[in-house]
């Protein structure tokens, strides 16, 4: 007697986090373009400051100050629709409106991508 043995592959999305303080948090007006690939959500601290720029604040990365916002767990292919809505293009591209940088939390054991002011 053959057995057949017939496995069923289901692809586990690749998933990144990344840290939000502003338009993209859940109560944000742009969270609606990446809230069907966000998996968790929680509070968290980063260093800096906000700089307000007129319509948006941006994060200034700095050793003094700290902003609150939200980690964001989702599919990485909600990046590129993030990437889109930040206006960022590629790393120190002239035409970003910001960087794209690797930040820890304050207080949890979490890291991720955010974006920031330009250097």
């Amino acid at each position: 007697m053959r057995l057949i043995f017939v496995m069923s592959c289901v692809q586990e999305a690749h998933l990144i986090n990344i840290f939000v303080y502003g338009s993209l948090m859940t109560t944000g007006c742009a969270f609606h373009l990446i809230a069907q690939k966000v998996r968790s959500v929680q509070p968290g601290e980063v260093k800096g400051m906000l700089v307000h720029t007129g319509e948006y604040p941006v994060l200034l990365p700095s050793e003094e100050g700290v902003v609150s916002g939200q980690w964001l767990t989702l599919e990485a292919e909600a990046l590129f629709v993030m990437d889109e809505w930040e206006h960022y293009i590629g790393p120190q591209h002239t035409d970003n409106a910001y960087e794209r940088i690797w930040i820890c939390d304050l207080h949890v054991p979490m890291e991720g991508w955010v974006y920031t002011a330009r250097s």
